[in-house]
């Protein structure tokens, strides 16, 4: 069966609905899933992210290697290699962002809309933020090509205020914030916007931490009631 099902698979040439339950048999063989990660890399159409994303739970390592190989390949193409970066992003794999970020700064666009904005709304590690804040940097910079509808700010701002408040790190993200505005406001006047977006997050990381005192009190208080 498993031999049958990395044939079907790898035959791009196949049906769809054949190939995706190729790929749901493989999984469930623990020699299935090596077969997978040895044969995503050299799947070019679709069915590898499906098999990716079937995959990216069970057998993380494996899959954050294929999305490195994909994204890091000059033989691919950009929206393959874009993918791989954005899968890397949701697996908490920083080289995916710094690669995001890149391109960005080379084509000065946002290359999210929404609702893919999704994407950098992954991003909850601490080590994340001067990425995030460099990308922040190009979205203020002149001849910039933002989102007509879903602006890439309210997209990076997001996953900043995610990543504060998972980490604790306001005043960080506050100080290079402010930096940020000093260093820009004299060419992009519209930098100024993020002082009303850092009252925003101070408002959110007190509640967020009022919320967990309330929760540790009620704890401790049901604690002294099965003490008591």
């Amino acid at each position: 069966m498993i031999p049958f099902a990395a044939k079907s698979f790898a035959n791009t040439e196949g049906a769809d609905d054949m190939r995706r339950v190729a790929i749901e048999t493989l999984l469930t063989f623990d020699e299935g899933h090596e077969i997978l990660a040895d044969l995503s890399p050299s799947v070019t159409d679709e069915l590898r992210w499906y098999a990716l994303d079937k995959m990216k739970v069970s057998h993380h390592v494996p899959c954050v290697a294929i999305a490195k190989q994909i994204m890091n390949s000059a033989e691919e193409q950009e929206g393959e290699r874009m993918k791989a970066a954005k899968l890397l992003i949701e697996l908490q794999d920083l080289d995916g962002l710094l690669y995001f970020v890149l391109k960005v700064k080379e084509t000065k666009r946002a290359l999210l809309a929404y609702p893919e904005e999704s994407t950098l709304r992954n991003v909850v590690s601490r080590d994340a933020i001067p990425l995030l804040m460099d990308l922040l940097e190009v979205a203020y910079e002149n001849g910039f090509v933002d989102n007509k509808h879903y602006s890439i700010h309210n997209i990076i701002q997001g996953a900043l205020t995610n990543t504060t408040l998972i980490n604790d790190c306001f005043d960080e993200v506050k100080s290079r914030i402010l930096d940020l505005i000093e260093r820009k406001k004299k060419d992009n006047d519209d930098v100024r916007f993020l002082h009303v977006y850092l009252i925003r997050l101070e408002k959110e990381v007190r509640l967020n931490k009022s919320m967990k005192i309330s929760l540790s009190a009620a704890i401790a208080q049901v604690d002294e009631i099965l003490a008591g």
